[in-house]
């Protein structure tokens, strides 16, 4: 049975405030739809740039989909490897979230920098940084490369490497359906119609990596499905 949201709150030993509860609420409803409209975007000003990207896409829709217009099921999505590649490459080139805050709530040893953090400081990971990261991501770390999230070239990766959802047990409560909410949308919008576009505009680095004059797309509707 799907318990509701305040349920599953209201049902935990640790018992929340009101104020409490309206921030977890924002972060649900807010939070999530910021984030999953501006990966959208950049996803499809990624793929009116790199065309062949958009034919790659297309053509496993139309594996998935054949002349159907129908929306996508959980058993559709599932099978989009190569979109939710696009996806991944989209969020680490362009991560939305690009810094994340986090109370340090006991001493805290880092053995790479020989660093102690200590209880009750503020921390900042950038992962913004952490996906332009040369060392991290190999020489080619500022192009456009959904492959490289293929299983193979991810084998050795550092699994903190790729982090639009933060990582580990403070992550991102909506990731799945996060996902799934993109992957449908962009399998829709790319089985209709065509993008074109130059370049990314100008970024601004707020809460959010927000466009500062929007993004510029050119859309025709793909004339025929077969």
């Amino acid at each position: 049975k799907v318990r509701p949201v305040l349920d599953m709150l209201f049902g935990r030993e640790i018992e929340f405030t009101d104020e409490q509860l309206r921030e977890h609420i924002d972060s649900i409803t807010i939070a999530g739809n910021d984030t999953t409209a501006l990966v959208i975007a950049y996803t499809l000003v990624l793929l009116g740039i790199h065309q062949n990207v958009q034919e790659k896409v297309y053509l496993e829709q139309r594996t998935i989909f054949g002349d159907s217009k129908r929306g996508a099921d959980k058993v559709d999505v599932a099978q989009m490897q190569y979109l939710e590649r696009v996806l991944k490459e989209s969020m680490r080139l362009y991560t939305v979230v690009p810094i994340i805050a986090r109370n340090v709530h006991k001493d805290t040893y880092l053995p790479r920098c020989g660093v102690t953090l200590p209880a009750g400081i503020g921390a900042v990971v950038g992962p913004f940084a952490i996906h332009r990261s040369k060392s991290v991501w190999g020489p080619d770390a500022d192009e456009f490369d959904p492959d490289r999230f293929l299983p193979e070239r991810s084998l050795n990766r550092h699994p903190a490497a790729f982090l639009p959802f933060s990582h580990g047990s403070r992550n991102c409560i909506g990731r799945n359906f996060g996902m799934l909410i993109m992957k449908s949308i962009v399998s829709t919008i790319s089985r209709s119609y065509r993008i074109e576009a130059d370049e990314l505009g100008p970024l601004k680095i707020e809460m959010l990596l927000f466009p500062i004059r929007g993004h510029q797309i050119r859309i025709s509707r793909r004339e025929t499905l077969a």
